[in-house]
């Protein structure tokens, strides 16, 4: 695949699945990053966190931040999040600032709630989501300047490590 080849769902999973380390806590929203999460093979320890029963987006950044002040300070957290459902409860990014959590937060931007496309409307309006300027909610929420925040739009800028 050529490096400035656009981040398909084939290789996101594909190197979210090598990116993920034993013992760390997954928490995928509903939508795409549950289901994609699903077909991973995922080392010994994981706990994964996800709420398929009700379909309640925007579940997992607060689920992360209990998951978080409940574990070893030394755990990793990965949230796994799309753009709608990260639009439901984005405050709390103040809160998982505000107690220094750092969990790893990969926004899955597809321009509004896809789940809701897929069931009820594929090309309705209300589907779509505000375009927010992802990478600057960090600061805005008074994350500290040396925050480490990245935008992969190819395959080559979406390394993980």
């Amino acid at each position: 695949m050529p490096d400035d080849a656009p981040v398909t769902q084939a290789a996101l999973w594909r190197r979210l699945e090598a990116f993920i380390e034993p013992g760390d806590i997954v928490a995928a929203d509903q939508g795409t990053a549950s289901y994609g999460l699903l077909g991973l093979r995922l080392p010994a320890g994981v706990d994964v966190i996800t709420q398929m029963l009700w379909a309640s987006i925007g579940y997992t950044l607060p689920a992360i931040i209990g998951a978080k002040l409940a574990s070893t300070p030394r755990r990793r957290a990965v949230l796994i999040i799309g753009d709608g459902a990260l639009q439901m409860t984005v405050q709390e990014l103040g809160t998982v600032i505000r107690h220094g959590l750092e969990p790893i937060i990969i926004v899955l931007n597809n321009d509004g709630y896809t789940v809701e496309r897929a069931i009820n409307g594929p090309t309705a309006s209300y589907n779509d989501v505000a375009r927010w300027n992802l990478t600057d909610l960090p600061c805005a929420f008074g994350a500290p300047h040396d925050t480490v925040i990245r935008r992969a739009s190819t395959t080559q800028n979406s390394t993980m490590h």
